[in-house]
C-alpha cells in the first residue's frame, strides 16, 4: 500500500503527496519549514557545470513542478531508490530513500573542505518520510532523529565504514532528510517509546538497508 504517488523522470525521482503536508528540511531547494504537494529528489552529475538556482529552475519548467517544490541532490543512482510504508490503526508512515556511500563517514571526524554553499554532489542518503501525524514542529524535530537513528542504526549493522578513517560510519557527509507531515493525526510524541517512533524507525531502517545491501 501506498499512500503517496512516485514518478521517476529520468534522474529525477518526483514524490506526490496526497494533499498539501507541512515540511521540515534542509534540502537544498526550499529548505527550512515550509509547505508542498511535491518532493523530488535529482541526480547530478559530478561534473555538473550549473549552478543549483539554475539546476533546479530547469527542473520545475521541465517537469512542471511547482515554485514551493522542495527538492535534494544526489550522485547516488535515483532508479534504485527504496520505498517502505507501515500503517498501525489510523498512523501511517510511508519512507523513499536513495542511498549512495561515496563518502560515508563517522561524526565528529576532522573535515574535508572549508564550508561552501554549493558543494559537490556525492552518493549520500536522501530520506523522504512522510505521515499523517506530527502537527507541530516540535514532534517533527523528534521525528527527524528517530529517523537519522534508524539511518545509522542500518548503516553499523551492514558494517559500512567511513572512507576517511575506516571507523563504523554514522552516515555520509552529505545525507538530507526531508519531512513530510499533514497533521490529520494530533500526534507529536514520536521517541522509541511510541507507536509511530516505532514506525518512523522501521521504514527507515528498512529503506537504508535496502539501499545498502544493493550497493554491497
Amino acid at each position: 500500500m501506498s499512500r503517496i504517488k512516485i514518478v521517476l523522470h529520468e534522474k529525477t525521482l518526483v514524490v506526490h503527496l496526497p494533499g498539501t503536508f507541512q515540511v521540515l528540511s534542509w534540502a537544498p531547494f526550499n529548505p527550512g519549514q515550509t509547505e508542498t504537494r511535491c518532493i523530488f529528489n535529482h541526480q547530478l552529475s559530478r561534473n555538473r557545470g550549473k549552478k543549483f538556482s539554475e539546476i533546479f529552475h530547469t527542473l520545475q519548467e521541465n517537469l512542471d513542478l511547482p515554485k514551493n517544490a522542495v527538492g535534494m541532490l544526489t550522485a547516488a543512482e535515483v532508479e534504485k531508490y527504496t520505498t517502505h510504508y507501515l500503517q498501525s490503526r489510523s498512523q501511517w508512515v510511508q519512507v523513499v530513500a536513495t542511498t549512495g556511500l561515496d563518502n560515508a563517514r563517522t561524526v565528529g571526524e576532522e573535515a574535508d573542505v572549508e564550508n561552501t554553499c554549493e558543494p559537490d554532489p556525492h552518493g549520500t542518503i536522501n530520506i523522504i518520510l512522510a505521515t499523517n501525524a506530527l502537527p507541530n514542529l516540535s514532534g517533527q524535530l523528534e521525528a527527524i532523529q528517530v529517523a537519522t537513528m534508524a539511518k545509522t542504526r542500518a548503516l553499523m549493522e551492514m558494517g559500512v565504514k567511513s572512507r576517511k578513517s575506516g571507523t563504523p560510519a554514522t552516515g555520509t557527509g552529505t545525507d538530507c532528510i526531508v519531512l513530510a507531515s499533514s497533521g490529520e493525526l494530533k500526534q507529536d510524541f514520536c521517541g522509541m517509546h511510541t507507536q509511530i517512533g516505532e514506525l518512523i524507525g522501521q521504514t527507515v531502517y528498512r529503506a537504508v538497508k535496502e539501499g545498502i545491501e544493493r550497493l554491497l
